[in-house]
């Protein structure tokens, strides 16, 4: 979506979009938050079956102009992914039983877990234990660490070593694993633009140093383009 009262896109940079994503460009009146958010809201609906219904909201597309400052928004991009396959081995319905589960080390919970015995890619090391569940297209998988003690996540995700997942697919062997999995859906929205200025993207969030002259022609008036904020949902569904 983009107002061209103050920046317009590149003839050459739509054309590489469409070419290369299949993207479309179109024209909307930001004064308009409430239209343009349900539009772009209903776009994504559509692209998600629905699972994700909503991302933006009219404070989203609110002026941040202030006395001699044009700082309006000039540009909202979308990118959505579905993906649904089966299992490449199936989780029989009728073993899915309700049993403990750990979140961390001083709660236990009862969840739906699923069950499965059969040949899978699994490996281990001194702190976790490595399951790689494909699909039936056998194109994805699925991978699944579990510690070999009960953590809770964050202390988890801090015994990560960059290599980890990789060092453990690539010493996975076939074996026959006795598998129970929670069945669970999750959801989450959050911003991204402070985890990014952390690993190191922060120009394009500057408004003084921003350049986005290869992707935007800026009208005289309006010589800030920069990235206000990025928004990343997910909805997952395991069963």
């Amino acid at each position: 979506s983009l107002e061209s009262t103050y920046a317009q896109i590149r003839k050459d940079y739509s054309e590489t979009l469409k070419k290369a994503f299949g993207a479309s460009l179109y024209s909307v009146k930001f004064k308009d938050a409430a239209g343009v958010s349900d539009r772009i809201n209903a776009w994504l609906s559509e692209k998600t079956r629905g699972r994700i219904k909503a991302t933006v909201n009219p404070n989203d597309l609110a002026s941040r102009s202030g006395i001699g400052v044009i700082d309006e928004p000039a540009l909202v991009t979308v990118n959505a992914a579905y993906f649904k396959v089966d299992w490449g081995s199936r989780f029989e319905k009728s073993g899915t039983q309700e049993r403990p589960f750990h979140p961390d080390t001083n709660q236990v919970v009862n969840a739906m877990l699923m069950h499965q015995c059969s040949p899978l890619p699994y490996a281990e090391d001194e702190t976790f234990q490595f399951l790689e569940l494909p699909y039936i297209d056998h194109q994805y998988s699925m991978y699944v660490l579990l510690p070999k003690q009960v953590l809770p996540v964050e202390t988890m995700v801090s015994l990560l070593q960059s290599n980890t997942i990789s060092h453990l697919k690539e010493s996975a062997n076939r074996r026959v694993v006795d598998v129970l999995f929670p069945k669970f859906d999750m959801r989450s929205h959050c911003s991204v633009k402070d985890l990014l200025s952390e690993m190191g993207v922060t120009t394009a969030f500057d408004k003084h140093k921003a350049d986005f002259d290869r992707m935007i022609v800026k009208k005289l008036e309006a010589y800030r383009v920069y990235l206000s904020e990025i928004y990343h949902d997910a909805w997952v569904a395991i069963d």
